[in-house]
C-alpha cells in the first residue's frame, strides 16, 4: 500500500480459497509481454532502421542544381543547370553496414538471454508457488 501505516481498518479475505495456477507453459508463453523483451524488440526494431539508413549510403545521392547566372561585363544573364552524381569506387559503406548487421544479432542475443533468465526466474517462481500450494492444502487438510 506504499506506506509505513495502513490506510484501511480490516482486511477480508478467504484462506480457504487458493486459486488454481496456469501451466507452466502458458505462464512462459505471457513472457513475450514482458516489458524487458519488449524493450528487446524495440532495440531490435532500431538497430533494423540504422541498418537501413546504413544500406541507403551506399547508393550515391543525384544532385542537381538549377539557376541563373548574371554576366556583369556584357549585361548578359544565362540559365545554368548541373547535376552532380558521386561515384562510389571505393567507398560502398560496406564498414558501417556489418557493423550495423553486428549490432542486429548483439540485439537479438540480448533478448534471447532476456528471455532466459526471465525464463529460469519463471520457473524458479513457479516451482516455489507449487510447493507453497502443497502446504496450504496440507495445513487446511491435515493440520486445521
Amino acid at each position: 500500500w506504499g506506506s509505513t501505516k495502513p490506510r484501511f481498518s480490516s482486511a477480508l479475505g478467504d484462506l480457504n480459497q487458493v486459486r488454481d495456477l496456469p501451466s507452466l507453459a502458458t505462464a512462459t508463453s505471457r513472457l513475450e509481454h514482458n516489458p524487458l523483451v519488449a524493450r528487446g524488440d524495440a532495440e531490435i526494431a532500431s538497430r533494423e532502421a540504422k541498418l537501413a539508413v546504413e544500406q541507403s549510403k551506399r547508393r550515391p545521392d543525384l544532385t542537381a542544381s538549377l539557376g541563373v547566372r548574371h554576366f556583369n561585363e556584357s549585361n548578359d544573364a544565362a540559365a545554368v543547370l548541373g547535376f552532380s552524381l558521386p561515384w562510389p569506387l571505393f567507398n560502398r559503406n560496406e564498414g558501417n553496414i556489418a557493423e550495423a548487421e553486428a549490432q542486429i544479432e548483439k540485439a537479438r542475443d540480448q533478448r534471447t538471454a532476456t528471455k532466459v533468465q526471465l525464463g529460469s526466474t519463471l520457473a524458479i517462481a513457479y516451482e516455489e508457488m507449487t510447493g507453497a500450494r502443497i502446504n496450504i492444502k496440507a495445513y487446511r487438510d491435515e493440520t486445521l
